[in-house]
């Protein structure tokens, strides 16, 4: 039963992990190096066998998988890469079966406390962004613990999208404003896009400069609707596990060959 779920969770954990690392950020790159990038992927057959051949079906499974992560943070880091996102778990996600959710939810308890350990040693700045109230208490206080005990590390700053979907992060942050504005605490005619990102799960953090998408899919998957407005899209048809430092490298090179204007005329 347990290789079972095991080889369920194969078919979930690109999702969720890639996304995650696929959904990455570049922040106060030097030389003219995005500031921030995004990378997205959804599972793919391709994605998932190339998961298989990367790392076999045996309990150090998810353990390899983490390391991958980790050491994908501290290339990015070398780069000068300063905040990097990954998708751990979506809102869609829940209506996948439960064995495969409950196993997954099992591995992020355990994920908490080897993040915390990596965060010390690479002083990761961590935060978790997605509606938290759905995780069980255990996975909350880990949350929260985590995020204390880094919130003043001066490295790498790290985000998990955790129950994560970005129109219900969109859809929160409308409630919580029409709340306040009841209360007085706003008033409508106040109301700017800075106001309303500061209600955004994203709030001080930089919108992505580069989004990379593996795989060969072209799709934002629910994924920071409103903070890639104007970041830069990157295709692959690399699969996640063989997206390594050098297609980062890639990627970047072609990022700092575009031309951003955001809405202006070129300047000569």
């Amino acid at each position: 039963m347990y290789r079972y779920i095991i080889k369920r969770l194969l078919m979930l954990i690109p999702v969720l992990l890639c996304v995650a690392f696929i959904i990455f950020a570049i922040m106060d790159v030097a030389d003219g190096d995005p500031v921030y990038s995004v990378v997205s992927a959804d599972a793919t057959e391709e994605e998932i066998e190339a998961t298989r051949e990367a790392m076999g079906l045996n309990g150090s499974l998810i353990e390899r998988y983490f390391r991958y992560v980790e050491g994908i943070c501290e290339e990015a880091y070398k780069m000068g890469i300063r905040y990097l996102t990954v998708y751990a778990f979506s809102t869609e996600n829940w209506n996948r079966p439960k064995d495969e959710v409950d196993a997954l939810m099992k591995l992020l308890r355990n994920y908490m406390k080897t993040c915390l350990k990596t965060a010390e040693k690479n002083r990761m700045c961590v935060r978790v962004i997605g509606d938290k109230s759905r995780l069980d208490e255990d996975i909350r206080n880990r949350i929260d613990e985590l995020e204390k005990a880094t919130v003043n590390n001066d490295g790498l700053h790290f985000q998990i999208a955790l129950n994560y979907g970005s129109r219900d992060e969109i859809l929160r942050a409308v409630r919580n404003i029409m709340t306040d504005t009841k209360k007085g605490i706003i008033d409508p005619d106040m109301m700017t896009e800075e106001l309303l990102a500061s209600y955004l799960d994203t709030k001080d953090i930089p919108d992505p400069d580069l989004l990379i998408r593996t795989s060969g899919e072209e799709r934002i998957s629910n994924f920071l609707l409103w903070q890639l407005a104007y970041t830069e899209f990157y295709f692959t048809d690399v699969p996640w596990p063989a997206f390594t430092k050098e297609e980062l490298v890639k990627a970047i090179e072609v990022y700092n060959s575009r031309n951003r204007r955001f809405g202006k005329i070129e300047e000569e």
